[in-house]
């Protein structure tokens, strides 16, 4: 219990604070900052082609993790960014023959350097796909990829995913999300504006969707430089948004390595609690009772943790867990059935003889 709730702690502290000799936010182990609502000047430019522009700089090149998207309640979610390790995973959700949701994905490598700040621009339209550049250069195109306005419907949030414990480290220079597609000209001559200027020139409502130059280095909120335009929340305390309560296990699935590691650590930490729980209700059970009163207790101990483990931030909350520690829970018992430990638990005291274990013939 202690190593799996400790320390118990729903309300951590945000891990973001203000860069200070230059404008920006650094995102630490636990840091989120997002919208306190959608983007209101987005209804009349639904589907258009779109850009985003963002100028970063990762803590390492090793992370995977969740940069930033954009989440509705009861929606598909929109557009997704995430590190994996120094190259950019892009995410959206699009329908297929069926009108079901599924996530297309676009991939991008050596992205994030952790040296200096890159500014990472991604464009959309009709006229050439989906394009990425970095620090005004391009990088790679999709030309059968397409992102639209849409995909920045919803919160914006940014430094983890809102579902689950997936935080990104690094620095946050500036951010920007236009509802048309940037040429080649464009895109150089923001990279000129946002590295002399730490800000774009123009924030006019229409051309600009958001705008935030993060030059206020002070206070929880960084403002929008297009006018009325929604602004960014830095609040108090680490909170994952929409995290679910026992998170079903198709959803859980990380990087394979990861994955496996985390099934085995899971099946092995309650074998202990299945061999010492089998002993105990040996001395007053017979085997098949108390392997049932065993097993039970593992599957009741661990979906007490999980339960609270979906109040804890840093911490996910999901049906493998009950299933992998009910395992474990398993192989404890069953690795005390063999008949010569059964014989030797008798003769040291551990356990008595009973009816429906007898050792002897």
């Amino acid at each position: 219990m202690a190593a799996t709730l400790w320390p118990f702690n729903p309300w951590p502290r945000n891990e973001v604070k203000w860069l200070g000799e230059t404008n920006g936010i650094h995102f630490g182990r636990n840091g989120i900052v997002f919208t306190a609502g959608d983007f209101d000047n987005l209804s009349p430019l639904w589907e258009h082609p779109c850009s985003l522009e963002i100028l970063l700089r990762a803590a390492n090149e090793t992370d995977v993790s969740t940069m930033l998207g954009f989440y509705e309640v009861n929606r598909s979610t929109g557009l997704r960014l995430r590190q994996y390790v120094d190259g950019l995973l892009i995410f959206h959700d699009v329908q297929d023959g069926k009108l079901r949701w599924k996530a297309a994905e676009m991939d991008v490598d050596h992205v994030f350097r952790k040296a200096t700040p890159t500014l990472l621009t991604i464009t959309s339209g009709p006229r050439g796909g989906t394009r990425v550049y970095l620090n005004g250069k391009l990088a790679q195109i999709n030309s059968g990829y397409r992102l639209s306005t849409s995909d920045f419907a919803g919160r914006l949030i940014i430094g983890t995913s809102p579902y689950s414990y997936d935080t990104w480290t690094g620095e946050l220079r500036g951010l920007a999300a236009f509802p048309r597609e940037l040429d080649q000209n464009e895109v150089r001559e923001h990279y000129g504006e946002w590295t002399q200027n730490g800000k774009l020139k123009s924030a006019t409502p229409g051309e600009v969707i958001g705008s935030y130059a993060f030059e206020e280095r002070a206070g929880n909120i960084a403002r929008n430089k297009v006018p009325g335009g929604t602004e960014l929340s830095i609040p108090a305390h680490f909170q994952i948004p929409l995290k679910e309560m026992l998170m079903p296990p198709w959803k859980e699935i990380t990087p394979p390595a990861i994955y496996v590691a985390d099934i085995l650590r899971n099946i092995m930490g309650f074998v202990p609690l299945g061999i010492l729980f089998y002993l105990y209700f040996l001395r007053n059970h017979g085997r098949g009772q108390a392997a049932g009163l065993t097993i039970l207790l593992g599957a009741t101990t661990s979906l007490l943790i999980e339960i609270l483990q979906a109040f804890i931030p840093q911490r996910v909350s999901g049906m493998t867990d009950i299933i992998t520690n009910t395992l474990g829970t398993c192989v404890g018992v069953c690795l005390l059935q063999p008949r010569a430990i059964r014989v030797m638990l008798e003769k040291v005291g551990i356990v008595r003889t009973a009816p429906d274990i007898a050792l002897h013939p």
